[in-house]
């Protein structure tokens, strides 16, 4: 599982968890994300891995690449 901070720092994403919720709403309802049960954790504010993985692909960024720049 990786963080809301952590899948935020890596798209470079620099608003609240709150809009990053809706960002990511409006990213599904356009077809452009699938958010599947057990993607994301609103409660614990953390993702899966493999919705971190395939979210760093829409943007076009290697999760580990982005990684081992840090």
């Amino acid at each position: 599982m990786k963080t809301f901070n952590q899948l935020k720092s890596l798209i470079d994403f620099c608003q609240t968890d709150d809009f990053f919720l809706e960002h990511l709403n409006r990213l599904q309802d356009a077809g452009v994300i699938s958010i599947d049960e057990g993607d994301i954790d609103t409660a614990s504010r953390v993702v899966s891995d493999d919705f971190y993985d395939r979210l760093a692909g829409v943007y076009g960024i290697e999760p580990e690449t982005k990684n081992e720049e840090a």
